[in-house]
């Protein structure tokens, strides 16, 4: 299974499973995987999330704990991680850059941990991760305000302002509209018009409504709308906004009519591993 995909500086494209990371030079297939006896390979097959930051480094998001790839040498180092003194192994799902240059990675069960400009040490934001409604993150978003918007795996979404410190926590409300469809987040993203996106795993795609703090599902041309089951959300350098769901295909907002459109892909079959 394909948990994520991205292109690095250097035009690679980086293919993260479930077992190992695969990099695609457009001819062939370099796969990184698991070795017990060499300390500078993954330190697990099972990959979570992909990011490259600013300086163009390739963090790699496993399931017990955060590597950092070494493109001259073709090697990882394990980026060590603690909650105050403990050393942690955590589950990664996430991983982004803030405006302010901190490398900040959301967990499956120990919230928030941020690596400051310059480090390669991060710590749990014990503060943060105390205000959030769980510890048990999916997904983290920095918009252009500077905010960050933070998806649990089942108790809503999260809201910080590190400029005014106001934290606030949306969460789904039974036969109440104008909240949020569910409590399973799964992506975060922006479209065309700034407006705040949010993918659930079984309540379609929410739109925040910033003049009234409320939430709407955005249509599809299916009439589907609270059923789709989102994974992936992406904006493209055209403000397309894309929609990657789980077993219900790739779909796409029509800018127009702001209506979510099934679109086929039309390709063969790509073998990873071959």
């Amino acid at each position: 299974m394909i948990t994520s995909i991205l292109q690095d500086n250097q035009g690679f494209i980086l293919i993260a499973t479930e077992d190992g990371l695969n990099r695609f030079d457009g001819l062939k297939f370099l796969t990184f995987q698991k070795n017990a006896n060499d300390p500078s390979v993954i330190t697990s097959n099972f990959i979570r999330t992909l990011f490259v930051d600013s300086k163009g480094r390739l963090w790699v998001g496993c399931i017990n704990g955060l590597m950092l790839y070494n493109s001259d040498k073709q090697s990882f180092e394990e980026i060590k991680l603690f909650r105050d003194t403990v050393l942690l192994k955590p589950h990664v799902t996430s991983i982004i850059e803030s405006g302010k240059g901190e490398i900040i990675i959301a967990t499956s069960g120990q919230g928030l941990v941020i690596i400051k400009p310059g480090a390669l040490i991060g710590y749990v934001d014990l503060k943060l991760t105390t205000k959030l409604s769980s510890r048990f993150l999916e997904c983290i978003y920095e918009d252009f305000k500077g905010r960050l918007w933070i998806g649990t795996e089942n108790e809503g979404l999260n809201l910080y302002d590190p400029n005014t410190e106001e934290f606030k926590i949306f969460r789904y409300i039974p036969c109440k509209q104008t909240t949020l469809s569910s409590n399973y987040i799964t992506a975060i993203c922006e479209d065309d018009r700034r407006n705040i996106v949010i993918g659930t795993l079984n309540g379609g795609l929410n739109i925040y409504m910033e003049n009234d703090a409320t939430f709407r599902i955005l249509p599809t041309s299916t009439g589907h709308a609270a059923s789709l089951p989102i994974k992936s959300l992406f904006a493209d350098k055209y403000f397309n906004l894309w929609v990657g769901t789980n077993g219900q295909g790739l779909w796409k907002l029509n800018l127009s009519s702001r209506v979510l459109e099934p679109k086929d892909i039309i390709a063969p079959r790509f073998e990873v591993n071959k």
